[in-house]
């Protein structure tokens, strides 16, 4: 999983095998909506998956079918490689008396491998004050990656959107490159569990684009574009009493607000954040302020591009960190190098960059990000047909 050397520097993710890779020797249970596969439901795919097979999806869509699975089957997955678009118009409550809805509701036992599909929120206002377009949750491991949680919002900006993506982990959740049009919210029902969210594209939402609640466990940001807006990049709302680690490393954290907004938050937590750049400033609520500083609160910062001197941590912004003006390339999110850095933008002392990609123009080739934005570019075309 996740080993750190003394100085907490170092980070080594343990990582799924390529797809590919993974999809050896595994049978594979075929889903079209036009009968040429062996089921034309995906929901009915799932219902007939057994230990170490996997549910492909052959075309792209769209499925009106809200996924429901309370017992998914080990070792397995559901896949697409011509990002399926699956789009219910309403929403689920599990039970009578909940509080929540639902957009789709996956439990495993074990492990569980979610690749390439693009969940496309409810159009239709939930029943509840509470709402989830999915809800993943796994008592040992599950990845995510290639997906797309969008909500109508970005498209049409007629409402205000739920959560689009909740995961509870058990040991492990992965998730990688992957396009979060909105909010993620991680939640730690243990101190034990690790959650990793790598190189994905995340916001923007009417709250905070990442929410991390619950019991701290180990969470790990790591080289991602989170893009908040007009409102705070990261909510911690830990319980007073959880204990673990968060790692927040070569991230770009972009808001007109607040980059950190703690709800609440345990002194026993160790928080790490480094060689990010961050545009924005700093808010602690005044009574998780007033706990943490009393408590001494174990926050490091090092080596951070600080576009600005943020008020509440002017003297603590740790060792080989940088306040200078971010200066991007582009901020139209239809060109190429949106969010791209400036050649001349400032470099970590051993040479290396601040941020989740060198300064510069992206690369003839790409790298994840670019191509997020070309799937992304895809999902809204699509949207809008």
């Amino acid at each position: 999983m996740i080993a750190e050397s003394d100085d907490s520097a170092q980070l080594d993710i343990e990582e799924p095998p390529p797809l590919e890779e993974w999809l050896k020797g595994r049978e594979i249970i075929t889903v079209a909506k036009d009968g040429s596969g062996q089921f034309d439901t995906i929901q009915a795919a799932l219902n007939a998956l057994k230990p170490g097979q996997v549910v492909e999806v052959l075309d792209s869509g769209p499925y009106d079918e809200n996924l429901q699975a309370s017992k998914l089957p080990d070792d397995a997955g559901l896949v697409s490689r011509v990002q399926t678009t699956i789009a219910p118009r309403n929403w689920i409550q599990v039970n009578e008396s909940s509080t929540s809805s639902y957009g789709h509701v996956l439990h495993c036992d074990n492990s569980f491998r979610l690749t390439g599909v693009r969940f496309i929120d409810i159009s239709r206002s939930p029943p509840t004050a509470s709402a989830y377009t999915v809800l993943l949750r796994a008592r040992d491991t599950f990845t995510i990656e290639k997906c797309c949680f969008v909500s109508p919002k970005l498209v049409d900006g007629s409402r205000t959107f739920p959560t689009v993506l909740r995961v509870e982990p058990g040991r492990l959740a992965v998730v990688r490159n992957t396009r979060i049009a909105g909010c993620i919210q991680v939640y730690m029902a243990n101190d034990t569990g690790s959650c990793v969210v790598k190189e994905s594209w995340i916001g923007p939402h009417t709250s905070d684009p990442i929410a991390l609640v619950g019991s701290h466990g180990t969470t790990v940001l790591q080289r991602n574009v989170i893009d908040a807006f007009t409102t705070s990049g990261i909510y911690i709302g830990r319980t007073e009493e959880a204990r673990g680690r968060l790692v927040v490393r070569g991230n770009l954290i972009r808001t007109e607000k607040y980059v950190f907004n703690l709800g609440t938050y345990s002194p026993q937590c160790e928080t790490y954040i480094a060689e990010n750049v961050i545009v924005g400033d700093v808010r602690l609520q005044a009574a998780a302020a007033q706990f943490a500083r009393l408590a001494g609160r174990p926050w490091t910062f090092h080596a951070n591009w600080w576009n600005q001197t943020p008020s509440e941590l002017a003297d603590e912004l740790g060792v080989n960190s940088v306040v200078q003006p971010v200066a991007f390339l582009t901020v139209n999110g239809d060109e190429r190098d949106y969010l791209r850095f400036s050649p001349e933008s400032p470099t970590l002392a051993d040479g290396d960059h601040y941020g989740p990609f060198s300064p510069g123009p992206a690369s003839p080739e790409g790298d994840w990000f670019t191509r997020l934005q070309e799937r992304w570019k895809e999902t809204q075309e699509d949207l809008n047909k």
